[in-house]
């Protein structure tokens, strides 16, 4: 908990998630994910790793792959060193452009991994989601996209060259529709997997 005098007689408490966690109902918070109440029960549900293998097998196989998402999810959600509102906002703006809850969670948290590889955290984090999924969702990349990439640190032409394109050519290509935004993203994703993976841990997570 933090305390911050605001003025005499006043002052506000700020909480880590982990430390209300015990006293959320999570119910409110899959429903707006778009998860039934029972996936819900993972909050409840010890973070070992065999404990949430037994959680898995209560489902019916059918169910399985939604509620290993909605434990992903809340991974992510409930452990990560962001703000609680800016994580949910992410995996939103994710998911209204197609991502599954499990594949957005992964998504943040390569953006987490490569912000963090940068040095530029949760904003530079925010920015990459905010232009992947810009990118997924019109199908074109933007001369203002591709600047705040390279801006962050990325070395956009190596990205790119998955694909035997420059950056430049990347975003010529984007706009005559030789390169679809798919394949456009996944090479920086790849690029990102590469050089980044790893510096962010779930298990180092809080989210605030």
């Amino acid at each position: 908990m933090k305390r911050t005098i605001l003025a005499l007689g006043h002052e506000l408490l700020s909480y880590r998630i982990h430390e209300v966690t015990p006293y959320i109902n999570w119910i409110y918070f899959f429903h707006a994910w778009g998860f039934q109440p029972r996936f819900a029960a993972i909050a409840n549900i010890h973070g070992c790793d065999s404990c949430r293998a037994l959680w898995l097998t209560t489902f019916p196989e059918e169910e399985r792959t939604k509620a290993s998402e909605a434990m992903q999810l809340f991974n992510t959600v409930s452990r990560d060193t962001y703000d609680f509102e800016s994580v949910k906002e992410m995996g939103i703006d994710l998911m209204n452009v197609g991502y599954s809850a499990n594949n957005a969670a992964a998504m943040i948290k390569l953006c987490a991994d490569t912000a963090a590889g940068l040095g530029k955290g949760e904003q530079g984090a925010r920015k990459l989601v905010e232009i992947l999924s810009r990118m997924q969702s019109t199908g074109e990349m933007s001369s203002r996209q591709m600047i705040a990439l390279q801006q962050s640190g990325m070395d956009i032409d190596k990205a790119f060259s998955s694909v035997g394109m420059t950056a430049e050519q990347a975003m010529e290509a984007m706009d005559n529709g030789t390169l679809d935004a798919q394949t456009a993203v996944e090479a920086l994703t790849s690029y990102m997997k590469d050089t980044f993976d790893g510096p962010v841990s779930y298990t180092h997570l809080r989210a605030h």
